[in-house]
């Protein structure tokens, strides 16, 4: 990391001073050194941000960390307790659809309704719960 570090100041230190190098136009001195600084300026703070991009969302993070962190209070009664496996039945949900008309088993005719379907089964699931314990 640190020589691609220093390999991009090097690059843009280059194109900085390529850049910042005087042209054949008849003008004052003065102008093309003010670009040059200009430029050179530019240059430090790019570099210095791509440099340290790290540091800065580090730096951030545990700021935000540290200044959210809440801790609640607990009563006596959170550390006296236990971990239960409790069954727990999750129901089916469904949904509607339309039945078009048709012929039955038996021949006879059925006009076309919207209908209830199963869309997901309902199962059992295995629930882990904190069982407080009583107080005394």
């Amino acid at each position: 990391m640190k020589k691609r570090s220093i390999a991009l100041l090097f690059i843009v230190s280059a194109l900085a001073l390529i850049l910042a190098s005087n042209s054949a136009f008849a003008r004052g001195a003065h102008h093309e050194r003010w670009k040059g600084i200009v430029i050179g300026i530019g240059a430090a703070i790019l570099a210095n941000a791509i440099i340290n991009h790290n540091n800065y969302y580090t730096d951030r993070e545990s700021e935000r960390c540290s200044a959210s962190a809440y801790i609640p209070e607990r009563n006596e009664s959170y550390y006296h307790g236990h971990w239960e496996v409790r069954d727990e039945w999750i129901p089916p949900t469904y949904r509607k659809v339309w039945n078009p008309a048709h012929y039955n088993a038996r021949g006879e005719w059925v006009e076309g309704a919207w209908i209830q379907i199963v869309d997901k089964p309902g199962y059992w699931t295995e629930k882990r719960i904190w069982v407080a314990a009583r107080s005394r």
